[in-house]
């Protein structure tokens, strides 16, 4: 019920140039050195700071390779941006949101990855919280050397058609699960399925298998979805009470749910623990196809 690591964050977003989240607990981001360490062999080139340091960056549309770092960058191989997101998300309105999600997405095309450092689940527009892949712990875990060619060894990866059948079915339920905003679609957005392929792909390349099976894919899917998953409420976003549902009750029962998940995110330090469950609840729903 734990969010991953963050040497497995740190290693997946180096290794496949995506960005990931990291809730730490406070403000303060993690120690440049234990990243240096965690990408080991790999050398990495790591800027540091909080998000109001890259406004201007942002607000000019510099390339993300133009600044200084771009020389040291050139020689190790690999950039990271670790970034604060503000403690009180309500600072920045959706233009600055919008902003800071296209200069993250010239980052993904740059090559150049980008940990965001969160106290606690932000407030986020959808387009926003798109651009990161998943959200890691502040643990550190176990922490293995990178292998270089990490990217061109998920060729070698097989994903068979029930497989990708599996994933497309998992998606489809948490779209349509009852607690699923449907305006939104759920958070399940339209580049889920390549992004869980990409997933499982290197959960397999991490276990050493040259395959994907059904149980990587529920790895994959616990990492993944909860961070994208946007829950209704209140009993206004949910269809049923078009259909004969009481709203006090849908209302009582959100509200439990929300206690409920309030306790166990202290408990488990899982500030996204509401919404594993509710991809656990369609894991247990939807069955491999084979």
């Amino acid at each position: 019920m734990s969010l991953a690591s963050l040497s497995y964050g740190v290693q997946t977003a180096v290794a496949l140039k995506r960005h990931v989240v990291c809730f730490t607990g406070s403000e303060e981001p993690p120690n440049t050195e234990l990243i240096a360490q965690l990408v080991s062999p790999v050398a990495c080139e790591v800027y540091s700071g909080p998000l109001e340091a890259m406004a201007m960056c942002m607000d000019q549309g510099e390339d993300v390779n133009s600044n200084s770092n771009s020389s040291s960058s050139s020689r190790s191989g690999v950039l990271l941006y670790i970034i604060q997101f503000p403690g009180d998300s309500n600072e920045l309105d959706s233009e600055s949101q919008s902003d800071f999600a296209h200069w993250l997405y010239r980052c993904f095309q740059n090559g150049v990855a980008v940990i965001l450092v969160c106290q606690h689940d932000p407030n986020m527009i959808p387009y926003l919280r798109h651009q990161f892949w998943y959200a890691c712990g502040e643990s550190i875990g176990e922490s293995e050397p990178m292998a270089l060619d990490s990217t061109a060894l998920l060729n070698n990866v097989h994903v068979h058609h029930t497989i990708k059948r599996y994933i497309l079915d998992l998606i489809v339920h948490l779209r349509m699960h009852r607690l699923s905003r449907p305006s939104q679609g759920g958070g399940a957005h339209s580049r889920s399925l390549a992004d869980m392929m990409l997933l499982c792909k290197w959960i397999a390349l991490q276990s050493k298998c040259s395959f994907v099976t059904p149980d990587m894919v529920q790895i994959a899917c616990q990492r993944y979805f909860p961070w994208h998953l946007q829950l209704i409420e209140s009993s206004r976003e949910d269809p049923s009470v078009m259909y004969g549902s009481r709203e006090d009750l849908v209302d009582e029962l959100i509200s439990k749910f929300d206690t409920f998940g309030l306790k166990m995110q202290k408990e488990y330090n899982n500030p996204l623990f509401k919404q594993l469950c509710v991809v656990q609840s369609v894991m247990k729903n939807v069955i491999p196809a084979t």
